[in-house]
């Protein structure tokens, strides 16, 4: 192949990402007549494919991704972005100066304004190619993390750190939490994330002065006013569980999926309810109807004093609370669990099964619970109707109850600050704009290396924007301000 047509070739397959194929069907339109032959000037698919491979192999900087990664980290334009970088296992760790200048911006603000919003953590698969490390060992498994902050005041929400690691447990992702705050930055006050143990261990290990165990324990004895709720025991970051992610779990329940599918949108609907009480006395109260309900083959009348039934009255109670409330939080919730009951996913119900194993020994609200469970035994009767709510198998109710205040909102009025239903749709748009347009011509999962040059100009990039955007903002407000000021001294 001659130059211009290498040249012609390559910007068709590397920045159009069009495939071998598709150039040589391209080509052949204009040069290739019906029962003609096959002129030489059209390169056959092999040909196109070792062009390719060349061109690829020949930008980078090294043929060792491990090499090509440190030969970056020297580089002008990413030193002081690329912090730390790990061999076995690998680990990379990175953010640029301008999203540290704005979250420090953001929590100046909000210092000022007492409004805290919270920042997301959570991680996705499938965008970086697993590779060999000084061509000796496969990498396993490669996960892009991200903390984000979503800032609903700006309606925004812009990246402040991002890890890429083969490694998954406490301590990897803890390491990857030090080495942000340790950039001097303010401690975030509230932090969500899905139920991961390894992550939630993490986050309280980072911004909390205690283990996941020791929190959920101080949680129990600041609502029970065993400890005083201004208390220097107070958790110095509030931990929240992402609800989507916890409702997708509660709807892959085993013993759930095997109740009609009414009786089980009932049950979901319910523990959406938990999600929205902020008093531990609204939670016995709906817990201990929940149990009424499900432990009662019969409703109705009683068979022997013909009085309605303690069954009967809860049942009514339930279809009442999931029938009523308030209408933007029921909406919400309503298409949280229908899309949580339309997925059926294998991983879920494994995960699902074993998400409580790290969490093995005394836990107050699951203790407190099994208590509601006993008091519930004590309205069992007899009754003349058959109770479509009967399911005594769903002992997830109980266990769920050991995370009580990670995915219910009975720690917003002692922390004073949090949205009712903690979301992660910030972080999860940020995935979906990385999938789809940032990496829209690239084929995933992709090297490490092209993966960090794309993916770190599109950081900065957006951060400067945002950061521009915020700034604009800020100055308008303080133009009205001021303005207003005159006026009132006018009048």
């Amino acid at each position: 192949m001659i130059a211009l047509a290498q040249s012609k070739a390559i910007a068709s397959m590397i920045t159009d990402s069009r495939s071998s194929e598709s150039f040589r069907e391209m080509e052949a339109v204009p040069l290739i007549k019906m029962g003609g032959n096959n002129p030489s000037i059209i390169p056959t698919g092999n040909a196109l494919r070792l062009l390719k491979s060349h061109k690829i192999a020949f930008e980078k900087r090294n043929n060792d991704p491990l090499t090509a990664i440190i030969l970056m980290k020297q580089e002008n334009e990413y030193k002081g972005v690329i912090k730390n970088i790990g061999c076995d296992p690998f680990f990379i760790f990175y953010y640029i100066p301008e999203q540290r200048h704005m979250y420090r911006q953001y929590c100046r603000s909000v210092h000022q304004n007492l409004v805290t919003h919270p920042q997301i953590i959570n991680a996705t698969g499938s965008v970086i190619k697993n590779f060999m490390k000084f061509g000796l060992e496969k990498t396993k498994t490669l996960f892009l993390y991200e903390a984000i902050v979503n800032n609903k005041e700006k309606q925004h929400s812009f990246t402040v750190s991002n890890m890429v690691s083969e490694s998954h447990n406490t301590i990897a992702i803890s390491n990857w939490l030090a080495n942000w705050i340790a950039s001097n930055v303010p401690q975030p006050k509230q932090t969500v994330c899905d139920q991961s143990l390894a992550l939630l261990s993490a986050i309280m290990k980072t911004f909390t002065q205690y283990s996941l165990k020791i929190y959920i324990e101080v949680c129990a004895d600041v609502i029970t006013n065993r400890l005083p709720r201004d208390s220097r025991w107070l958790p110095q970051c509030f931990v929240r569980l992402e609800i989507a992610h916890f409702m997708k779990l509660a709807s892959q329940w085993p013993s759930l999926k095997l109740l009609h599918r009414k009786v089980r949108k009932i049950i979901l609907k319910t523990i959406g309810c938990f999600v929205k009480f902020q008093d531990l006395k609204e939670v016995y109260s709906l817990l201990l109807s929940v149990f009424i309900s499900i432990t009662n083959e019969s409703n109705g009348l009683d068979r022997n004093t013909e009085i309605e039934t303690s069954c009967e009255r809860h049942n009514r109670r339930l279809m009442n609370i999931v029938s009523t409330g308030n209408i933007e939080l029921d909406e919400q919730l309503d298409a949280i669990i229908d899309d949580a009951g339309n997925e059926s996913n294998s991983y879920e119900e494994q995960f699902c099964k074993n998400i409580y194993k790290g969490l093995e020994g005394h836990n107050d609200f699951q203790k407190w619970a099994e208590k509601v469970y006993d008091e519930s035994k004590k309205h069992i009767q007899e009754g003349t109707g058959i109770n479509p709510l009967y399911a005594p198998y769903i002992i997830h109710i109980i266990k769920m109850m050991k995370l009580l205040p990670l995915w219910s909102g009975i720690m917003i009025p002692i922390f004073g600050f949090g949205d009712v239903i903690a979301s992660s749709i910030a972080v999860e748009s940020s995935f979906n704009k990385l999938k789809n347009i940032t990496f829209k011509h690239t084929s995933l999962p992709t090297d490490i290396e092209n993966f960090l040059d794309t993916n770190l100009l599109s950081l900065r990039g957006s951060s400067l924007l945002k950061s521009n955007e915020a700034l604009k903002t800020d100055i308008s407000l303080k133009q009205k301000k001021i303005m207003q000021c005159k006026i009132k001294l006018t009048i």
